[in-house]
């Protein structure tokens, strides 16, 4: 596409000229050498119609590869002709031929090269035409053709010589074959480096050796070949040269130092020009010179790559004001966003960023360096700051607005950049807005699959920044749309992508049934069968395992070994695979604790169901694990690694347990196939949902939810509906709020519409989710809304096969369920805290409030308020005096005063709604309250021996729920330690005050 938008600012430049010698150069390399260029300007007439012609008379074999496949002969007369015209651009070419078989010798083929492309109805008709009327053959060559020839290996450099194109942008190399030839060729080659052709020659092998391991040897020998292009006089050539040269010995060597002088030329040189190609090339060094000084790999100082940068950035912003044409503007603009998106060095130097303390990565090939990424979006070590994200946003939204009115700039690879760096701006709230429009010229231009490949990317990018439930969005919505092209590898590659990062939150049910999903997915509409499968089923395993669900791990482990052994390269080194080295050090726990609680019927079941060693030595042998862990405490010390218990999905009802923020999960059911099916249904899509309520802050209460879940047949529709499937039952004795949520029962594949299904167990998850909440009810409706915006939520809890469906690949006679009522969970249950990810760990940040005051100011009025409320029976009892030593105990316990004045209002207000028998139904005296009134002496006033510590104590309780109202909070059915718990971690209770006269000084 770069090509191609090149070739058309030929003409809006009036580039004839050049246009032209790329045409001649072209013919020279794949049609025939034997050229001779005419004369006088292309639109002027003054070659006669005969842009360039061949030597009459051929040495046998000089017609080269596109020649032969045109029809030319040895013997043949060739006119070439090139236009850039778009007007009557036919009849352009009807002129040039009819003159160029004019004049001069006979005419055997014209061959017609124009930067239009044009339709194929036309160019057979003046084929056609050629013929009847002239009889020559005509072969026309038109931009989409062009651009074509100009992108393979042996043509690329004259794109980079007349078009611009940068030269790291050449096509990857073809092969060992052509890069032995090569190698011998400039082993025995005494002549040095000078032409376009020696370059683009020379870059392909450096950096075939630079990327491939078997080769990097050779990577020396390449930059010796390559350094006498960096006098060489054309400066086109001295630039490319210095470019590749000081990537490869980066890249290639590990060590910038060599090249650093090469890359202040490059800069320098780059700070000045007009060239976009040229900006684009030392953009991207600036990058690799900022990547070497974090390494300590570079002599180049902060502050001469900061001025560097600063000065790119300058340049190519006045440059994109200036543009006129719109092509080039987008090209800028997109320039300008990677740009301003550049690490901040002087930043890292503020914080005494520890240059070196990492090695630089080795030399490695490109897979290889992709995958070194994927480890460090895992575990990222620290956040790089970057310039100006917003001002990125900027440049890009630009290019964005101007795209639809630039035809020739290439949308895709924009979209790609902007979606490698999405973790940069994805907080700026007009991100969004870029997103969706790029979405929409992307799918437009290359269809949904394209649009898939942008989301997957931006979820990488999200993943580098710590950003796990943005990166899951995309992913959703990335498998989603290849699911929708029928791409079903890439839809569960996608699925897979998405259980790795439950897992690593520590949502062990969500991740299991997207790995389970992913199995089966895989599986679909596919020929042979696919290794994703095997993957799919030993990450299942691992969740049964981390979740102490034992013995669903070893009823899985059977169907997860056949697999490998079936449809994965060197089964039979299993220890080549990181996932089956995982399985094995899982299974040798479960065979430590097993040996450990000496069940002898228990050891029996599971070694009957293991892959045990037969003879094939893909399978594991279970009689050698248990001597792999070291004995004693095993149990105690499993159960507090995991938070759980060995075989916790044991026993006649089975419990899952599992904590998410503030809410601790019980989950129970009867211990069958049909009831843990639709029991971890609901603890799935419950994680699910609480992933994508990742960001939002529902301000929790720290509560235990206990559900009960039970199975029924199938329903009319008209009997559906969020009251038959969830009913409150009040609260456990421990406090737990208490829940019964009948599910629809899986009979089979169709037993149950799919929406409907899913429907059923999200709104009942749902529901669930948000009890805890003390947001108002309108602030959580437009939560939900915003997350189930455009679908994103259903994309979410629907991983394209229902939830029973992809469990259904362990058959009910494996589930073995008589085996489990008569297991008995090895240690107590936890909610597997230990597991849970910090990203879901209970907040502590300031909460929202939802009123016109801070809670600082609110604190700062409560003083008058409270003082004014209590004008009257604050006197009595400080003419008494025992209210200062209750005060000063209080003081002693941590309250403010505002604390002690607030239970002390309460208190006398629940008196005297006592005295009058109104239960706190007397609407005259709570608007005055509401209203801040003065207290009134003709109020009934209490005894003030009434007024103690323990009384204040236990009013400053009933307060708490006036205290939450007041910040616009909606505390609903929880009780009043959980609403203390909540303005405790959430809005500073004990510690927030302002200043204020002592309000039980001695009265005067």
């Amino acid at each position: 596409m770069l090509v191609r938008f090149a070739l058309a600012q030929l003409l809006s430049r009036n580039e004839h000229h050049r246009f032209e010698h790329l045409c001649t150069a072209l013919a020279r390399q794949r049609i025939t050498p034997n050229i001779v260029a005419g004369t006088g300007p292309v639109s002027s007439g003054g070659d006669q119609g005969r842009d360039f012609e061949t030597f009459i008379g051929y040495v046998p074999g000089r017609v080269r590869d596109l020649g032969t496949r045109l029809g030319i002969e040895r013997d043949d007369t060739i006119v070439f002709c090139c236009t850039l015209g778009r007007t009557d651009l036919a009849g352009k070419i009807r002129r040039d031929i009819a003159r160029a078989v004019s004049l001069g010798s006979a005419v055997d083929a014209v061959v017609y090269f124009a930067e239009p492309d044009i339709p194929t109805a036309t160019r057979h008709q003046l084929i056609q035409e050629a013929e009847d009327l002239h009889h020559v053959r005509l072969e026309i060559l038109d931009g989409q053709t062009l651009t074509g020839l100009l992108c393979d290996r042996d043509t690329f450099w004259i794109a980079v010589e007349f078009l611009d194109i940068p030269a790291y942008l050449a096509p990857p190399s073809a092969g060992p074959q052509w890069y032995a030839e090569s190698h011998a060729r400039w082993l025995s080659r005494a002549a040095q480096a000078t032409t376009v052709g020696d370059l683009i020659e020379l870059t392909g092998c450096l950096r075939f050796a630079t990327f491939t391991e078997a080769v990097r040897s050779d990577v020396p020998t390449w930059l010796s070949r390559m350094s006498p292009l960096l006098d060489s006089q054309d400066q086109i050539i001295r630039r490319r040269a210095r470019y590749e040269i000081a990537v490869a010995t980066w890249r290639g060597l590990g060590d910038l130092r060599p090249a650093d002088d090469l890359v202040r030329l490059t800069l320098t040189d780059a700070v000045g020009s007009e060239s976009a190609e040229e900006l684009d090339s030392a953009e991207l060094l600036a990058t690799y010179a900022r990547g070497a000084w974090m390494y300590a790999a570079t002599d180049l100082t902060a502050v001469e790559l900061e001025e560097f940068g600063h000065g790119l950035e300058r340049q190519i912003a006045s440059l994109a004001l200036a543009a006129t044409d719109r092509d080039r503007a987008c090209q800028l603009y997109a320039l300008l966003g990677r740009a301003r998106l550049r690490v901040d060095l002087h930043r890292l130097v503020t914080d005494e960023f520890a240059r070196g303390q990492v090695p630089p990565p080795p030399p490695m090939s490109s897979t290889e360096w992709d995958e070194l990424l994927a480890r460090q979006i895992t575990e990222p070590r620290f956040i790089l700051p970057v310039h100006d994200p917003g001002g990125a946003l900027d440049a890009w939204s630009e290019a964005v607005r101007l795209a639809d009115q630039a035809p020739r700039f290439p949308v895709e690879s924009f979209a790609m950049t902007v979606a490698w760096h999405a973790a940069s701006v994805e907080e700026d709230p007009r991100w969004p807005t870029v997103r969706t429009q790029l979405d929409s010229m992307v799918a437009a231009a290359a269809g949904n699959l394209a649009v898939a490949e942008l989301a997957r990317t931006r979820s990488s990018s999200l993943l580098t920044r710590r950003k796990p439930f943005a990166a899951l969005a995309e992913l959703h919505e990335a498998r989603s749309a290849m699911l929708s092209g029928r791409d079903h590898r890439a839809g569960a590659q996608a699925m897979l992508d998405a259980a790795a990062i439950y897992q690593e939150l520590g949502l062990l049910y969500a991740a299991k049934y997207y790995a389970l999903a992913a199995g089966a997915v895989a599986a679909m509409e596919r020929e042979e069968p696919e290794p994703l499968v095997v993957d799919s089923l030993l990450l299942a395993a691992r969740c049964d395992f981390l979740a102490g669900n034992w013995l669903s791990f070893i009823a899985i482990l059977p169907l997860a070994a056949d697999a490998h052994t079936d449809l994965r390269i060197a089964a039979d080194e299993p220890i080549l695979w990181d996932d089956t080295v995982e399985i094995a050090r899982s299974l040798a726990t479960v065979a430590a604790v097993v040996d450990e609680a000496g069940d002898p019927d228990l050891t029996q079941w599971i070694y009957e169901r293991l892959p045990v060693d037969q003879g094939d030595e893909a399978h594991l042998d279970f009689s050698q694990l248990a001597t792999a862990i070291p004995d004693g405490g095993l149990i105690d010390r499993v159960a507090s690694e995991l938070g759980q218990a060995p075989f916790a999905d044991g026993g006649r009802h089975r419990l899952m347990t599992f904590t998410t923020r503030e809410v601790q999960w019980r989950i129970r059911t009867r211990n069958t196939y049909d009831d843990v099916r639709a029991a971890e249904r609901l603890a799935a899509v419950i994680q699910i949902i609480v992933a994508a309520l990742g960001e939002d802050d529902l301000v929790l209460a720290t509560v235990t939810m206990d559900v009960d879940v039970r199975t029924e047949r199938p329903a009319p529709a008209t009997q559906q509906g969020l009251g038959r499937h969830l009913k409150d039952r009040g609260r456990a004795e421990d406090g737990a709020l208490l829940w019964r949520a009948t599910l629809t029962r899986d009979l089979g594949p169709h037993s149950v519409e799919f929406k409907a299904a899913i429907a059923e167990v999200t709104s009942v998850a749902g529901a669930l989710c948000v009890t805890a909440s003390l947001l108002p009810q309108a602030s959580i409706e437009d939560i939900l809304s915003r997350i189930g915006a455009e679908g994103a939520l259903a994309r979410a809890v629907m991983p394209h096969i229902r939830y029973d469906r992809a469990y259904a690949v362990l058959p009910r006679d494996s589930f073995a369920a008589a085996k489990r009522r008569s297991t008995t969970p090895l240690a107590t249950t936890g909610f597997g805290d230990v597991l849970t990810s910090t990203y879901l760990s209970p907040r502590i940040t300031r909460g929202p409030v939802f009123t016109d005051e801070s809670p600082e100011e609110r604190t700062a009025r409560r003083y008058p308020l409270l003082t004014r409320s209590l004008e009257v029976t604050l006197p009595r009892l400080l003419e008494d005096g025992r209210i200062r030593e209750v005060a000063a105990e209080l003081r002693d316990d941590g309250w403010k005063d505002w604390h002690v004045l607030m239970a002390l209002f309460s208190q006398v207000l629940n008196y005297r709604l006592a005295k009058r028998g109104q239960d706190g139904n007397d609407p005259a005296l709570m608007e005055r309250i509401a209203r801040w009134e003065p207290e009134d002496p003709a109020d009934l006033q209490i005894d003030v021996s009434a007024v103690t510590a323990q009384s204040l104590r236990d009013h400053l309780t009933v307060s708490y729920f006036a205290t939450a109202n007041g910040y616009g909070l909606d505390p609903g059915g929880l009780r009043a330690h959980e609403v203390l718990g909540v303005l405790e971690t959430r809005y500073d209770y004990w510690t927030l005050d302002a200043d204020h006269e002592d309000p039980f000084a001695p009265m005067h």
